[in-house]
């Protein structure tokens, strides 16, 4: 949270501008855990329901992989290209059974 603090006019209102920020920085965070907690649930009933136990991460995005590590995945193979044959390093993760 930065230190700052700035009030602006607008009309005869006087806006605290870090009030609005902090709010739009909480709802962010909000949204983000409201997201992490959708995404575990939809990729645990496809696990349990779907028996998807394989998932192909881009090897760029290391918070999907993390992610998945999470979940309880782990890489098994590396590509340097995607399975089109562009230059998009994949990353192959199984998941590990408990």
């Amino acid at each position: 949270m930065t230190e700052e603090y700035c009030r602006k006019d607008i009309g005869n209102e006087l806006i605290d501008i870090i009030e609005v920020k902090n709010r739009t920085e909480d709802l962010v965070k909000q949204l983000v855990l409201i997201w992490e907690r959708s995404v575990k649930k939809l990729i645990k009933f496809g696990i349990d329901n779907y028996h998807i136990n394989e998932v192909t991460v881009n090897e760029q995005n290391p918070q999907a992989r993390m992610f998945y590590e999470y979940m309880g995945f782990k890489v098994y193979k590396r590509t340097d290209r995607d399975e089109q044959g562009n230059l998009y390093p994949l990353l192959y993760m199984k998941l590990e059974k408990a």
